[in-house]
């Protein structure tokens, strides 16, 4: 669509609540507006849906506040803003918001991501140790081994799922 009309992700993120709430009776909400948003992130390049779609990280729906804390993350990429989203009292916001850096090099944000590997909130550490392996940082394989037998069954899920997404070859046994 984008390649038909290039102004497709801008028509469609209005159709996201906009910041007066004038397009209320309109606006997609729950699950519709989540999935609005994800499809964006996808097709949208570039930081022209920031100021169309910025105010949704302070939505009063935790999921879509979530969800635009990652699509205007990825976008600014900077670490103090992300440093502030781990405010929020929502895990999932909070990780989402690290999520948003997976890439960047930065001192800083390295720095931010290493001091987030035992957040309390298995959410927020399992982002943090996909992060900084992303980035490559060493170590991050035996810190996922040590969450992985965690006497906590919600970190060794987010382990098992931070596994999957680094695809290491360590993890997966040789016979």
């Amino acid at each position: 669509m984008i390649a038909i009309d290039p102004s497709f992700d801008v028509k469609l993120a209005r159709k996201l609540p906009d910041r007066s709430g004038a397009n209320g009776a309109e606006a997609y909400e729950g699950m519709q507006a989540g999935r609005t948003l994800e499809i964006l992130d996808r097709v949208s390049v570039g930081r022209r849906l920031v100021p169309v779609l910025g105010h949704l990280v302070r939505s009063p729906d935790p999921r879509l506040c979530a969800q635009a804390i990652l699509f205007v993350g990825r976008r600014i990429q900077n670490p103090v803003w992300t440093e502030r989203q781990l405010m929020h009292a929502n895990d999932r916001v909070r990780a989402n918001a690290i999520e948003s850096l997976w890439g960047v090099t930065s001192a800083s944000a390295i720095r931010l991501l290493e001091s987030l590997v035992d957040d309390d909130s298995h959410r927020v550490a399992g982002n943090s140790l996909v992060g900084l392996h992303v980035v490559g940082v060493p170590g991050v394989l035996a810190r996922l081994t040590e969450m992985a037998i965690h006497r906590n069954p919600k970190c060794r899920c987010t382990a098992a799922w931070a596994i999957g997404r680094v695809g290491d070859a360590i993890f997966v046994p040789t016979f």
